[in-house]
């Protein structure tokens, strides 16, 4: 018997590692699911049958994701192609690189040499063609982000249809690993919470970052700010999701020829949601589960540098279980 456990622990891991490339749009769809699974349960006790009431919860995070992204696009897009056909003149650009506060002299006198030659679209061709590879890396960055979102959605929209047998399945693998039911339903319950734990961590930051980005954005009047206000707080939960909304919408400030403006909304909303990750999520994330800040962070931290950016997922989970179980422990010695 023991022979055969490890052959299957054995086979176990080696599909987990096969599987491990998408280890981050997994993850984010099983806690997507396991966060919204309360509103598909009342939505089937009001009579929606278990596959509609999983459309609905998989279609709501499907929105959720895609709108702001759709919105950005549509956006962005006509911004950037204005910017090729009407390029900004040189002393445009001058004239508001002067106007920034206190360094605005000293940046003016060393970008009037670089925009000496009159800034043409075949100028901005070349820069283009010559910092190919930069921008290759930057379009492999985005494409990633869209097919993790696909993933993940697909994953959601998996768990919350089988959300039944997957939960039976696992369940009964615990009980065969650790041959204790009790312990098995106490692991499954504290492991559940402290998954709700991260996701409200995440939740907060998100509502931080889109609220104060948001306000940033307005006073630099950005052009549909409420959308990227939107797509900040709804990417935020993705890793680096938010930092690609803040970079495209000051591109689109530089397209306008706002210069002081962009970097202001790059500076300063980066400034936030840095802030959001290493104090408000994991205030927020050991909360519930009455987790002290410190532990919660080293946590977040910790689970990146072990499991990488998966970790910001995964490390608050494991430890915030492993507290629980351990208070369970403690109060059972008493």
């Amino acid at each position: 018997m023991t022979s055969k456990k490890s052959l299957i622990i054995i086979i176990g891991l080696l599909a987990t590692y096969v599987l491990s490339p998408f280890a981050v749009p997994i993850i984010a769809g099983v806690c997507m699911s396991i966060a919204g699974m309360p509103y598909q349960i009342n939505l089937e006790r009001r009579g929606f049958s278990p596959r509609v009431a999983a459309w609905i919860h998989t279609l709501f995070w499907t929105v959720l994701l895609a709108l702001p992204i759709w919105m950005i696009v549509e956006t962005a897009v006509p911004a950037m192609i204005n910017l090729l056909r009407h390029p900004p003149t040189s002393s445009s650009i001058l004239a508001m690189i002067s106007g920034i506060p206190i360094i605005g002299s000293w940046l003016t006198a060393h970008a009037a040499t670089a925009l000496s030659a009159p800034l043409t679209s075949e100028k901005l061709a070349g820069f283009a063609s010559n910092n190919a590879s930069v921008l290759k890396a930057y379009a492999h960055q985005i494409w990633i982000l869209l097919a993790h979102i696909g993933i993940a959605l697909l994953v959601a929209d998996a768990v919350s249809r089988h959300h039944l047998t997957l939960g039976e399945a696992v369940e009964r693998i615990i009980l065969w690993s650790s041959g204790d039911e009790k312990f098995t339903l106490s692991l499954l319950a504290i492991a559940a919470q402290a998954i709700r734990s991260v996701v409200l961590g995440v939740l907060g930051g998100a509502l931080f970052d889109g609220i104060l980005v948001g306000v940033i954005m307005a006073f630099a009047h950005v052009p549909s700010w409420p959308v990227w206000t939107i797509a900040v707080a709804i990417l935020s939960s993705v890793p680096m999701g938010s930092s690609i909304v803040i970079i495209i919408a000051s591109a689109v400030m530089l397209a306008g020829q706002h210069w002081i403006a962009a970097i202001s909304v790059l500076v300063l909303s980066h400034m936030i949601t840095l802030s959001a990750d290493f104090f408000i999520k994991p205030r927020l994330t050991g909360a519930k589960t009455h987790t002290p800040f410190m532990i919660a962070l080293l946590s977040i931290l910790g689970g990146v540098e072990v499991f990488g950016l998966i970790g910001l997922i995964i490390g608050p989970v494991i430890v915030l279980t492993a507290a629980g179980l351990w208070q369970q422990w403690e109060k059972q010695q008493t």
